[in-house]
């Protein structure tokens, strides 16, 4: 992974490295995980509204 970047996990089910673009999702809440290499950890509630796109912005 490079520096600075975080492998995704929603549910517990990897979907991946950032960034990552339009992952589909269903309506509800979500929770959402993020780590990097260094060890440092995210988790947060997302909640996705149908028939509308989410935008989530990370910073560090």
């Amino acid at each position: 992974m490079r520096p600075g970047f975080a492998s995704v996990q929603v549910d517990g089910q990897n979907l991946g490295v950032t960034p990552l673009f339009r992952q589909p999702l269903k309506a509800g809440t979500h929770q959402l995980e993020l780590s990097r290499e260094d060890g440092t950890r995210r988790r947060q509630s997302l909640v996705v509204t149908a028939n509308r796109e989410t935008t989530l912005v990370v910073s560090w």
